[in-house]
């Protein structure tokens, strides 16, 4: 595949820091192959992992992810509904 007009060899591009990862994931065996995939694929990065609705909003305030991974199941607060407060805090 040809790289477009402006586009970046993404092979070449490299971030000043780390990426900040927020992952909502109740599962820790998850988190950690997501962690594993993410380093296998040689993405430099932190990730913190939290579970509640109250977590999840401390931290799109006071340290806002760049990415953010969302289990759509939680048991008391589902991924859906963290988009739309991610939306709506930290567009």
């Amino acid at each position: 595949m040809e790289k477009g007009i402006g586009q970046p060899d993404c092979q070449t591009v490299q971030a000043d820091r780390d990426i900040r990862i927020l992952m909502l994931e109740d599962s820790t065996a998850d988190a950690f192959l997501m962690d594993y995939e993410l380093r296998k694929a040689g993405v430099n990065f932190e990730s913190k992992r939290i579970e509640t609705r109250d977590e999840f909003l401390s931290e799109i305030s006071s340290n806002r992810p760049d990415l953010i991974l969302l289990d759509h199941g939680l048991p008391t607060f589902d991924g859906f509904s963290a988009l739309a407060l991610a939306r709506e805090n930290a567009p």
